[in-house]
């Protein structure tokens, strides 16, 4: 998949789902589920047991059908294991110049994180396709918005404190993006075996960024 691809599909969706779950079979079940909802950007986190090959399998499982993140990814050895897998696209909890650099090199989507108007700066002076502040529960709404004053030509993704109740509001302010986490799949969601909310949660968010 060619980075324009990318691209265009996270500005087109909004969405990016962040998954961590260690069990291969229920990540192939929820990203089945979530591709099914309309949610087709997920990211897979290198925190999780396995992750590479969690990669890997969602990979050859999808294929085209979803754009398919690594994330968390700290250094640019990981962004290389993580490409190498099928990563599409590399998200970074913080600014690292070898994980933006590798992946230009590699013609890939890459989105380290910040949070400081600094940070935000040196991510854009890098060349990085996106930045995702986080986490973005800290300053809400007002904060991505009060960002993009100064800053308009950032395309900022919030991630932290998302819900289908803020997104609305994160959209609103500026964001390019918002990336759901622990509200839209859970270990407490997944133990009460009742996928139904995760869908509905999922319609929600698409509802709330529209």
């Amino acid at each position: 998949m060619i980075k324009s691809d990318v691209i265009s599909a996270i500005e087109n969706d909004k969405i990016i789902a962040v998954i961590r779950l260690n069990n291969t079979a229920q990540l192939l079940y929820y990203c089945e589920l979530l591709v099914q909802t309309g949610i087709r950007c997920i990211e897979i986190t290198l925190t999780m047991e396995n992750a590479l090959k969690h990669i890997t399998d969602i990979y050859t499982r999808f294929g085209k059908s979803i754009i398919l993140g690594a994330g968390s990814v700290k250094n640019a050895e990981q962004t290389l294991q993580a490409l190498n897998a099928g990563a599409q696209y590399i998200v970074s909890p913080g600014f690292d110049i070898g994980v933006v650099t590798t992946a230009q090199k590699n013609g890939v989507t890459v989105i380290p994180g910040a949070l400081t108007p600094t940070e935000v700066m040196g991510c854009i002076d890098a060349g990085a396709d996106y930045i995702k502040i986080f986490p973005s529960s800290l300053g809400g709404a007002q904060y991505i918005k009060a960002l993009k004053a100064p800053l308009p030509e950032a395309r900022l993704i919030a991630l932290g404190g998302v819900n289908g109740d803020t997104a609305t509001a994160f959209i609103a302010a500026g964001a390019s993006a918002i990336g759901a986490g622990s509200w839209l799949i859970n270990d407490m969601l997944i133990a009460a075996d009742d996928p139904s909310v995760i869908t509905q949660r999922a319609q929600q968010l698409l509802a709330a960024v529209q």
